[in-house]
């Protein structure tokens, strides 16, 4: 992957994303991605648009990605790629944001949610 500018990567393997690009937020969400285009067992992955949005009691929550691993029948929501999972580092209300997803995405089957910051804190 290259960048283009200080939030814009260019993805290598177009069969595991939608996207050409990939934007980031952060060092850890680059990384992410990175890892996720480089990783054999990542069969697809997504940095989910800012559209996309769970409603919670306390505002809209975006997740930021979006993995399906070769071989399993779970798609994964990434909640938070930061570089802590510490919830006293998150912003305010982010941390009660990323606990209404988990509760969300219990109601369909096949899907985990989880808060990680790196690909290998998914690998079961």
């Amino acid at each position: 992957m290259k960048a283009y500018t200080n939030n814009l990567i260019e993805v290598n393997n177009n069969k595991k994303t939608l996207y050409n690009y990939i934007e980031f937020d952060s060092d850890v969400e680059k990384q992410f991605a990175v890892d996720c285009e480089s990783n054999e067992n990542i069969e697809f992955y997504m940095k989910l648009p800012n559209w996309f949005t769970i409603e919670t009691p306390i505002g809209k929550y975006n997740p930021d990605w979006a993995l399906i691993f070769k071989d399993e029948k779970k798609l994964y929501f990434v909640a938070e790629t930061k570089g802590s999972l510490d919830d006293d580092d998150l912003r305010v209300g982010e941390g009660m944001k990323i606990e209404y997803g988990k509760k969300h995405f219990k109601e369909f089957e096949g899907i985990e949610f989880k808060k990680v910051n790196i690909v290998s804190d998914l690998v079961i």
